[in-house]
């Protein structure tokens, strides 16, 4: 950050950089932590008795009709009940494309069919079959091989063995429960500020350590388009 520009505004602009790279961190997280649910459902068991681990729902059109992609994450949903996975705490993560249909579906916003799950001028829907809706930008397109975190550095062994790359190719959407991975945190975020005289500029840097992998397998199901 400049001096200069420091002294011509008439705000304080330090707190929005600090928000800024804050939310870079946190974009990073939740993309590692997409890699790591993708993990889980395409890992096999890891609690004898469990057979239907490595779970996924693939059908036709998931991308385009939206009856389709409904029908789904019941699916889904009944997979996780197989697993007497708990009920609460169940989430579906999709694409912001797919989350704008799914408002325009009157039977999820219809208060004669879901209550109080969502409104349709306000463009909201809350829940399918019981999965609260999580729409994010954090998953790479569907076009896309790998996961767009680029820091070879990061490291998780349980994925894929070269940081968090997953194969996302035709990956519409995830669905889980609380209990499929797990966050281990040595150093939680941190902002520092560092005055550089022969810049006459502060440097702000931020940082974390903490890592992602997953821990029941059963609890997770990706939809996928065939």
């Amino acid at each position: 950050m400049d001096d200069l520009d420091s002294l011509k505004n008439h705000y304080d602009h330090r707190a929005e950089y600090s928000s800024a790279i804050g939310r870079a961190l946190s974009k990073e997280a939740d993309t590692h932590i997409l890699a790591s649910i993708l993990g889980a459902a395409n890992s096999s068991a890891n609690i004898s008795g469990i057979t239907s681990a490595g779970q996924a729902v693939e059908v036709a059109d998931m991308d385009t009709d939206t009856s389709v992609f409904v029908t789904a994450c019941h699916t889904a949903a009944e997979k996780l009940d197989d697993n007497d996975v708990a009920k609460e705490d169940r989430y579906v993560a999709v694409r912001p494309s797919h989350y704008w249909k799914l408002v325009q579906d009157t039977n999820l916003v219809n208060r004669d069919y879901g209550g109080a799950n969502g409104v349709y001028t306000d463009g909201t829907v809350m829940k399918i079959a019981g999965l609260t809706i999580v729409s994010t930008n954090n998953m790479p397109s569907d076009s896309t091989n790998s996961s767009a975190v680029a820091d070879s550095g990061a490291n998780n062994t349980m994925t894929a063995g070269t940081g968090y790359h997953m194969n996302w190719t035709n990956v519409q959407g995830l669905v889980w429960h609380k209990s499929a991975i797990g966050t281990v945190k040595m150093a939680d975020i941190q902002v520092m500020s560092e005055y550089q005289v022969e810049r006459l500029a502060n440097l702000m840097v931020a940082r974390y350590a903490m890592g992602h992998s997953h821990l029941r397998p059963e609890s997770a199901v990706v939809l996928r388009k065939t």
